[in-house]
Parts: structure tokens; C-alpha cells; sequence
């Protein structure tokens, strides 16, 4: 899996718009895959659908990640 850049999430924490989207964007397949769930329809099949609620909170909670992530100094013999 590819990684979200230092960059992207420096920006993101200064409130740029479109590294929030980029992250959300990066992480939005591992999101839907994860709040899959199993309905019974009206005609007795069973659907995989989307909770929608599930979704809305995950993204929700990657974005309180992004604004509460803290950035560290590195130690001072760091290369």
C-alpha cells in the first residue's frame, strides 16, 4: 500500500482542502471494505451494501486523526 506523503499530512494539519481530500481519497476503498454489511432485501436475498453511518463515522475519525496528530522533533543526534 502506498503512503500518504509527510507533506500531505503537514498540509492537511494547516487545514488545505485538498490534502484532507487526498488523504480521505487514500484511504476510501480500505473504508467502504471495512463498513460492508450483509441485508436481508424484500425479496429474501441476502446484499452486501454499505453501512453509510459506519462510513460517515470512520471518515470522521480519520479526520479527528488528522487534526489531532502531533508532530515530533527529531533527536538531535538524527542523521
Amino acid at each position: 500500500m502506498k503512503r500518504v506523503s509527510f507533506y500531505t499530512i503537514f498540509a492537511a494539519k494547516k487545514s488545505d482542502i485538498d490534502a484532507i481530500k487526498t488523504i480521505v481519497q487514500h484511504f476510501k476503498r480500505y473504508i467502504i471494505l471495512r463498513c460492508l454489511t450483509h441485508r436481508t432485501g424484500t425479496d429474501g436475498h441476502d446484499h452486501i451494501i454499505v453501512d453509510v453511518d459506519l462510513r460517515d463515522q470512520a471518515i470522521s475519525s480519520l479526520l479527528s486523526a488528522i487534526f489531532t496528530f502531533r508532530f515530533k522533533n527529531p533527536p538531535d543526534n538524527f542523521p
